[in-house]
């Protein structure tokens, strides 16, 4: 079944996203702006917009370059992660916060369809892969000498060590 991509269709459980132009907004997402996206930003056109504007598979807003350098702080202050608005003292004077506006009360999770994307899980894993990281034997420095302290130089047998 084809579907009208110029046509708002409202989906999820709670109607609480909708697809335009074959993307997936918060139902909250002003829909003008989904209808109007300045050239090269919003989640068809720029990547950043897509994957750090988005939250459990739907376009919640702009990334940060967009936000800041293209609408000027006009449609938020733009996204630098996942769910996390910029936030600077500068940006907080200068540029609402979304959350402040379209998003004002909004748990984000309540947000798109974990179906789809599940961005809590990746959030966690994400974390458990970097605490993995952090407490892995492989980050363990090797450049013991034999006084039990840290040695410089390279490993690598090339007529070179440096001190």
């Amino acid at each position: 079944m084809s579907h009208n991509t110029e046509e708002i269709v409202y989906l999820g459980a709670r109607n609480h996203y909708y697809m335009y132009d074959d993307e997936l907004y918060t139902a909250t997402f002003p829909v003008e702006w989904a209808k109007q996206h300045l050239p090269h930003t919003g989640p068809k056109m720029c990547n950043n917009c897509a994957f750090y504007g988005s939250y459990n598979g739907v376009f919640i807003g702009y990334c940060v370059n967009c936000a800041l350098f293209v609408y000027k702080g006009s449609r938020g202050r733009g996204f630098e992660d996942y769910g996390v608005e910029q936030n600077t003292h500068y940006y907080d004077r200068v540029c609402q916060s979304a959350f402040d506006t379209y998003l004002k009360d909004i748990k984000l999770d309540d947000i798109g369809d974990t179906d789809i994307m599940n961005t809590t899980a990746m959030i966690e894993n994400e974390k458990a892969c970097k605490y993995e990281e952090s407490t892995s034997s492989d980050n363990d420095i090797d450049d013991v000498d034999y006084n039990g302290g840290y040695s410089y130089g390279s490993h690598y047998d090339g007529g070179y060590d440096s001190y």
